[in-house]
C-alpha cells in the first residue's frame, strides 16, 4: 500500500450549474483536510478551485496553489493558502502539478480541466511518472468520457495497462483506495 500525502485537483474557476459540484467540492476538501493530505492546485480562488481550497483550509489543512503567470491577467490568485508557487507558463505549472502531487484528480470543470487531464494521461504513457489519476464522476459527469476510454481500448488505441492506473468514480473513499493500493 502507498501512502498518499498530496494530491493534485483539476478544476474549474466556475462553479457548474448544478449546485451538487459545489457540495461534492466541499467534500472533497474535508476528506483532504481531515486526512492529513495535501492539496494541489491551480492557485485560482474562483469557482470549484476556491471552493476546494477553502474547504481544507477550515478544516486546517495544507494547500499549495501553483500559477501561471502568463495568465495572472484573468484569474484570481488565492491568497489564504499555505503556499504559492509562481510559474511563467501553464506548461511549467502542470510540471510543478506532477513534481507536488502523488496522484491527480480530475473534477468536473472545463477547457483547462480536460487539458490538465490529457497532459497528465499523455506523460503516463510516455513514462514521464507512474502515479494514479481518477475521475471524480460528480452527477455523471465523466460517464461519457469514461465510456471513450473504453472504446478507444476496445479498439486497441491505448492498452489495459495504460488504464489500469486511472479509475472513474463518484465515492471519494473509493478513489483513495485505489489510489493506497496502486
Amino acid at each position: 500500500m502507498n501512502k498518499i500525502n498530496s494530491i493534485c485537483v483539476f478544476c474549474g474557476s466556475n462553479y457548474g450549474s448544478n449546485p451538487i459540484f459545489q457540495k461534492k467540492a466541499e467534500d472533497l476538501g474535508k476528506y483532504l483536510a481531515n486526512n492529513k493530505i495535501t492539496l494541489v492546485f491551480g492557485g485560482n480562488s474562483d469557482g470549484i478551485m476556491g471552493t476546494i481550497s477553502k474547504t481544507v483550509m477550515k478544516n486546517n489543512g495544507k494547500v499549495i496553489g501553483i500559477t501561471a503567470q502568463n495568465i495572472e491577467q484573468i484569474t484570481t490568485t488565492s491568497t489564504n493558502i499555505t503556499q504559492i508557487i509562481k510559474t511563467p507558463d501553464i506548461s511549467e505549472r502542470k510540471k510543478k502539478m506532477l513534481e507536488y502531487s502523488d496522484a491527480f484528480i480530475a473534477f468536473p470543470g472545463g477547457w483547462g480541466t480536460l487539458e490538465e487531464l490529457s497532459t497528465i494521461i499523455s506523460w503516463k504513457r510516455a513514462e514521464l511518472h507512474n502515479k494514479p489519476l481518477a475521475l471524480l464522476n460528480v452527477n455523471h459527469f465523466y460517464d461519457k468520457l469514461w465510456a471513450f476510454f473504453q472504446i478507444t481500448l476496445q479498439e486497441s488505441f491505448i492498452s489495459k495497462k495504460d488504464l489500469d492506473s486511472v479509475i472513474c468514480s463518484s465515492d471519494i473513499q473509493e478513489i483513495i483506495n485505489f489510489f493506497k493500493n496502486f
